[in-house]
């Protein structure tokens, strides 16, 4: 067996390759030693798109993993994670014990490497895993039968069995050539016993209902009281059918359902799931009692206390906490759409997702993981790979640390459709078709692009982005140093924009129409979406006042979002950007919007939809399989930090940062967000403003664009 500094893995697997597998060691802890460490990783996290391996030493649970599989210069990468066991082991023969239950239809081999340390830092020991480890199918226990997957995934239900045994099995030493491992990019995700409130437990005909309150990613720890065995069907879900029983065949696609039997007695299933669900429904033609249940959500450690805000206005309040929360319960190791249906990191999604975590936490580990990750998983529209420099730039600023910067820059140069330029100085489609790679997203679901005219062959959507993407170019290249390169995209970035001015834009309308045809001439549509991702892609840098002032009217003539939830993050964040006299005030009503009967509203998710995290759709009735747990509708969490307050760095690492108050109407609020130096605090309340930056910090305050 070789270590993590190697290119061969070795691991463990029961005879027979089940599906669940359960493994443990017992240990002496080695004399003088006084730091103890264990590494961990397991194949393979594809099938499922879920974590394989669950671990405990000594009974105390440490997490879960490993991360998807990467790569990396060409090479696939098996991510490993390390725990600090130091405060669990014991002294003694064979006192320790390390657990672990795995779970995976694919690779099927687990790997854990013990290490110690004297009070030297120097290594005393290792034990590997090997055939001495105890091997078990766990498979008659958790039968595996019913997929709770979708078409993108198999995930097999935890159907388990407390009346089955384990099958002891020898064990299978399996090597991976060529597979090196790497340490994880994030810290340990880990289970969270979430309480249901006694409130939200209650007998129904058979069984008990559950509300958990919120929404969790993860899956359910439940005692039971019983006579005699039970057979307890279990059903989770996000929603409740019309006759309030719980949908556990979900818009999605997926089906949240398992069947448990438990012993007479008292027994606890335990289920190593990553359902995305709220309710639960449990079952049983046999009579038994509950004795108590937990949501087990999965997640990061994020720090609560790191950001808050207050405000008299209601509204605004809870859509910071329901955007808070939204982070919170989405963020595993890696950002994806969401962990039910699909379970896909995106580009799109990411921006969204890493600016709402901005505002409330400092952890900047995993957004910049996905970020990675997707210079070498790109997801298939034209835009997405555009926004990559962007999202890179704001990783930068963000965190100080432009290493990221510098590993993937050269994927960053790739980044663009500069070859498609076309006779007009506009880049064409490179892919007219509704979908495929580098097809125009446009918006999402279709339903919501404000009838965009899709026949055109130079789209306004795709140049703006386009001319945003160039800009990011520049000022990365311009910290990296190279000069030569800023000003490529510098220049780029200016001619492209000319362009777009130059063709698309209607000076009697104040808007951009949709693109131009094959042959040149103008499309008559103008859509919200075209105008919107102009104001956001070339914004006051390349738009003239004249400019700027016609679109936010126009966007105002509107009279409410055309665009879906995800469209509106680049409409809200434009306006608030413009510097426009009313358009922040614009963006503010539009996102505090509760009119009734106004679907395409924030507050209709929350209070008529009753999601706690936000929803991919407005609704459902405009995008059928919509999730309730999709991250790319928490755009107010960055509107909030960088619309009202216009709060975001000036220099990498916020050495230098801006408040820019927009207060658009709001009377009182406050704000505390973390930054890397140390936390910003601002305020406003009548006329008194106030702002407290991190110690050797220079902060530059404005009250709507006017500088203090």
């Amino acid at each position: 067996m070789k270590d993590q500094k190697n290119d061969v893995v070795s691991g463990i697997w029961p005879e027979g390759e089940p599906y669940f597998a359960s493994f443990y060691k017992e240990f002496t802890l080695p004399a003088g030693a006084s730091k103890a460490f264990i590494d961990v990783t397991a194949l393979s996290p594809e099938p499922a798109r879920q974590f394989v391996y669950n671990l405990a030493v000594n009974g105390a649970e440490l997490g879960v993993g490993p991360s998807r599989l990467d790569v990396q210069n060409g090479k696939l990468i098996l991510y490993y994670n390390t725990y600090d066991i130091t405060g669990l082991v014991r002294r003694g023969e064979k006192a320790n014990r390390v657990e672990a239950l795995c779970h995976t239809a694919e690779g099927k081999l687990f790997y854990a490497l013990l290490r110690f340390y004297d009070g030297f830092g120097n290594e005393i020991e290792r034990i590997p895993t090997d055939r001495s480890w105890q091997c078990f199918n766990m498979d008659p226990v958790f039968r595996p039968d019913n997929s709770t997957g979708t078409h993108y995934y198999k995930a097999y239900a935890a159907n388990i069995d407390l009346t089955a045994e384990r099958i002891a099995a020898k064990t299978v030493v399996k090597q991976i050539v060529g597979d090196p491992l790497a340490p994880g990019k994030t810290g340990p995700v880990k289970r969270f016993r979430r309480e249901a409130a006694p409130g939200n437990i209650r007998p129904i005909d058979g069984g008990y209902f559950i509300d958990l309150g919120r929404e969790i990613v993860g899956g359910i720890e439940a005692g039971f009281k019983t006579g005699s065995i039970a057979d307890i069907s279990a059903g989770f879900g996000e929603e409740l059918n019309p006759d309030g029983s719980v949908r556990s065949a979900m818009r999605t696609g997926n089906v949240y359902r398992e069947s448990w039997r438990v012993p007479a007695g008292r027994s606890v299933i335990r289920t190593p799931d990553m359902f995305t669900y709220r309710y639960v429904e449990l079952k049983s033609d046999v009579p038994f009692e509950l004795e108590f249940v937990r949501g087990l959500q999965l997640g990061l450690e994020l720090d609560d206390s790191e950001s808050s805000f207050d405000s008299d206005n209601p509204l605004l309040c809870e859509l910071y906490d329901f955007t808070k929360y939204t982070v919170k319960a989405t963020t595993q190791d890696l950002y994806v759409d969401s962990q039910s249906r699909e379970r896909g990191a995106y580009e799109g999604d990411l921006l969204i997702n890493m600016l709402a975590s901005y505002t409330f936490y400092s952890e900047t580990a995993v957004p910049r993981f996905t970020f990675e990750y997707l210079c070498t998983h790109r997801t298939w529209p034209a835009e997405y790979i555009l926004l990559m420099p962007y999202i890179c730039l704001l990783d930068l600023m963000q965190t100080g640390d432009f290493s990221a910067a510098r590993r993937q820059y050269s994927f960053l140069k790739e980044c663009n459709f500069a070859a498609l330029k076309g006779p007009q100085g506009l880049i064409r489609s490179g892919n007219t078709a509704a979908q495929g790679v580098n097809a125009v997203l446009y918006d999402w679901p279709p339903s919501q692009r404000d009838g965009y005219d899709t026949n055109v062959l130079y789209p306004a959507v795709l140049n703006a982005l386009q001319v945003k993407s160039f800009a990011a170019m520049a000022e990365i290249s311009g910290y990296l140093g190279f000069e030569d390169d800023r000003l490529y995209y510098l220049a780029a970035a200016g001619e492209l924009a000319a362009a777009v001015n130059d063709t698309l834009y209607d000076s009697e309308k104040g808007a951009f129409c949709d693109g131009l045809y094959a042959d040149g001439t103008r499309s008559t549509h103008f859509s919200q979406h075209a105008s919107a991702y102009a104001l956001w892609g070339l914004g006051n840098a390349f738009l003239r006042r004249d400019q700027l002032e016609g679109v936010c009217e126009y966007i105002r003539s509107a009279n409410g979002l055309k665009t879906s939830v995800y469209g509106a993050f680049f409409l809200l964040d434009g306006l608030y950007r413009s510097g426009v006299p009313g358009a922040a005030a614009l963006a503010t009503s539009w996102m505090l919007s509760d009119r009734p009967g106004d679907v395409y509203t924030w507050a209709y998710m929350m209070h008529e939809l009753g999601a706690t995290i936000t929803a991919e759709a407005w609704s459902p009735a405009l995008k059928p399989n919509s999730t309730f747990s999709h991250p790319w509708g928490a755009a107010p969490a960055a509107l909030i930090a960088r619309g009202i307050f216009g709060i975001e760095p000036l220099e990498p690492g916020y050495s230098r940062f801006r408040v820019n108050f927009r207060r658009a109407g709001i009377g009182r609020a406050s704000i505390v967000l973390p930054t890397p130096r140390g936390p910003i605090s601002a305020s406003f309340c009548g006329d008194n403003y106030s702002v407290t930056g991190p110690e050797g910090c220079e902060g530059e305050v404005f009250v709507e664009n006017c500088k203090l």
